[in-house]
């Protein structure tokens, strides 16, 4: 039995941020208005307290991986992920292994994307095999499976911009990882930040959509993936295989939101891939499990 915990979407802001004269001429002002003004703030007030409580019940259920899909941050701030990272205990002697992918918040402005300051910070959970010595896509072995990352996020320029892209590059090396023969004969799960669909099934809107989902699941299918992993929507559900997809699909949901507060635990023997969402129950402020259920591997 191989266990994983997926967690995503944590949103972590530090009021302490060190701001540069360039970033009140960027993404991040209207940012911290939507924060402020729209609350999202008071939606993630207790971020911080909820993801401590996150990380001690992985600790203690002490799962073979921990698969982190994106958005640690509210603003691409380093010190956003200085704190997420500590409170995972990424690469610390008591932690544990993991997979990490950026989300579009970690790469919020084209500086914090050119910064490398999310794979600086989760280094210890980007490690595995490569093309091209290039640091996205990655496989990572766990027990019989292979963890494919997968990285879908850009820095985008405009306010209104939430959208990702894997680009020609990335995907050429992803159908070359996926042919391997280091992965041969073993399940592949992607991992990416964005998702296939919304959790109706129905495509994401223009302005918060992986621009070419499309070739991603053409390659995906190609390579043989049985599992999509992914985050950025904060609701968590499931999507059986489709004919516009024919890769099922898992969405974290938000560790941190209140009233969300979720990340699902993934179990697999061989056969089905078991669920389990656990979420956080502010009563006893530890996370509980919630709902389960079961899928095929494509």
């Amino acid at each position: 039995m191989i266990r994983l915990a997926h967690v995503s979407d944590v949103h972590l802001f530090c009021p302490k941020a060190r701001w540069q004269p360039g970033d009140w001429h960027s993404k991040r002002v209207t940012g911290w208005l939507n924060l402020r003004l729209l609350g999202r703030a008071w939606r993630f007030r207790h971020a911080a307290s909820v993801l401590k409580a996150l990380a001690e019940d992985i600790h203690q259920r002490r799962p073979d991986c921990v698969i982190f899909s994106g958005d640690a941050t509210a603003l691409g701030f380093e010190e956003e992920l200085a704190e997420v990272t500590k409170l995972l205990r990424v690469g610390r002697p008591d932690g544990l292994g993991g997979l990490a992918v950026p989300g579009n918040h970690d790469y919020y402005t084209r500086r914090s994307a050119g910064s490398f300051l999310f794979e600086q910070y989760f280094e210890p959970w980007l490690q595995g095999e490569r093309v091209d010595n290039a640091t996205y896509p990655f496989a990572r072995r766990v027990g019989p499976i292979w963890l494919v990352g997968v990285n879908s996020s850009t820095g985008n320029k405009w306010i209104w911009d939430a959208t990702g892209r894997v680009g020609n590059e990335q995907l050429d090396r992803l159908g070359r990882l996926l042919a391997s023969p280091q992965l041969a004969g073993a399940p592949r799960v992607l991992v990416t930040h964005y998702p296939v669909a919304r959790a109706d099934g129905t495509p994401e809107n223009r302005t918060h959509c992986l621009r070419d989902c499309p070739q991603v699941v053409e390659a995906a299918q190609d390579g043989a993936v049985g599992l999509w992993l992914h985050g950025h929507r904060h609701k968590p559900y499931h999507l059986p295989p489709s004919p516009e997809c024919p890769i099922p699909s898992i969405c974290a949901g938000s560790g941190t939101q209140e009233g969300i507060w979720t990340y699902a635990e993934h179990n697999y023997d061989g056969g089905e891939w078991h669920v389990e969402r656990r979420r956080y129950q502010p009563e006893t402020l530890k996370f509980e499990a919630v709902d389960k259920f079961a899928t095929k591997l494509a």
